[in-house]
């Protein structure tokens, strides 16, 4: 984006982008602090109600529609080149066996990270190779994509795919919508149900995302806080009469938190801490859910059992621990990274031939 916030090609790094991932990989931290106490192999009397209070739930389930389908979008318009004009050869190992190495050896660090913790999950069959209790359960959910780490491995489908059917753009955007709207009424397991659903907006950021983003670009400032109060109102309309379409929310919001950037950015504010985060979204997706497990079953015993919290403080506790827990698991990955992303520690992130 140059000085006047025109879409720039090229070289030239889009800064707005790197602060709308810095607002999808937060919200990701964000989602992850506020349900993961409720669920196996974490839960626990410890989290009741009187600790988290029910407002981040509702904020975090609220913010759904747009977590991760921004994060997909995004990543097929910044794959879009790689799709729709390079070769196999000339992008098969960053896009396809770079991330399947990562994805590969990050599960691994979770699942051992759990098993050196102690957790045991109180459900059999746990759709979650991090929680394999044999080689063989891990292996096979690994292949299958069923764990924490599911964004890496849709990644990599939805890129070979995309790629192989690059000729049919139309056609493949209708299919992929279709298969979203078609899990209002068809349930499936973790992690196949976002994937199927965010296919879309992937699809949607490699053959449409520059359209998009520059539309949004160019909008006054008068149309552009219109559509937003138009959209939002549409939302609240939905919920009324109890008919929600998830893709119509997930669109609205992406336009919202868009628009809302591109015109920070003109008015000289850079969000340059989102920016940085938006730099670094990968260790931090990697390294948080370890960061978050070893924090539940070591650090929060500790503060809830000492004399700090008091079983009549649950509101401040819960206004507080959204902030404290999520920065503690975006800060901590940025420390391991800085530290451990030179020499061989890049091979923790990547590899090089």
């Amino acid at each position: 984006m140059n000085n006047s916030g025109t879409i720039v090609k090229g070289n030239s790094r889009l800064e707005w982008i790197d602060s709308l991932k810095g607002i999808s990989i937060l919200l990701v931290v964000y989602y992850h602090c506020i349900i993961l106490p409720y669920s196996d192999p974490f839960k626990s009397g410890l989290f009741s109600e009187t600790i988290f209070d029910s407002l981040n739930y509702f904020v975090a389930y609220n913010l759904a529609p747009l977590r991760m389908p921004l994060f997909f979008m995004i990543s097929g318009f910044l794959v879009s080149s790689s799709v729709n004009r390079k070769s196999w050869g000339e992008v098969a190992e960053k896009r396809v066996f770079v991330l399947l190495y990562v994805f590969i050896l990050w599960s691994i660090f979770q699942n051992l990270s759990i098993q050196l913790l102690g957790s045991t999950s109180t459900q059999d069959g746990l759709n979650n190779s991090i929680y394999a209790k044999s080689v063989t359960d891990f292996i096979k959910l690994v292949v299958l994509g069923s764990n924490s780490l599911w964004y890496l491995y849709a990644l990599v489908v939805y890129f070979s795919v995309t790629k192989l059917l690059s000729n049919h753009r139309h056609l493949l955007l209708l299919l992929s919508a279709c298969l979203s709207m078609s899990l209002m009424k068809f349930k499936l397991q973790f992690p196949y149900k976002s994937m199927a659903y965010c296919y879309f907006f992937f699809v949607l950021g490699v053959f449409y995302g520059s359209s998009f983003f520059s539309y949004v670009n160019y909008l006054s400032v008068k149309r552009g806080v219109i559509t937003v109060v138009v959209g939002l109102l549409t939302i609240v309309a939905m919920k009324v009469v109890n008919i929600e379409i998830n893709i119509v929310k997930s669109l609205i919001f992406i336009f919202v938190f868009t628009f809302t950037v591109m015109v920070l950015f003109k008015y000289g504010m850079k969000l340059k801490a989102l920016s940085f985060m938006g730099k670094r979204t990968l260790p931090i997706y990697i390294i948080h859910r370890p960061v978050l497990e070893v924090a539940l079953v070591w650090l929060t015993p500790l503060v809830v059992n000492s004399r700090l919290f008091l079983e009549n403080d649950h509101i401040l506790y819960s206004f507080f621990y959204p902030l404290i827990s999520t920065s503690f698991c975006v800060f901590v990955p940025l420390i391991v990274y800085k530290y451990t992303s030179r020499g061989f520690g890049n091979y923790l992130f990547s590899y090089k031939r």
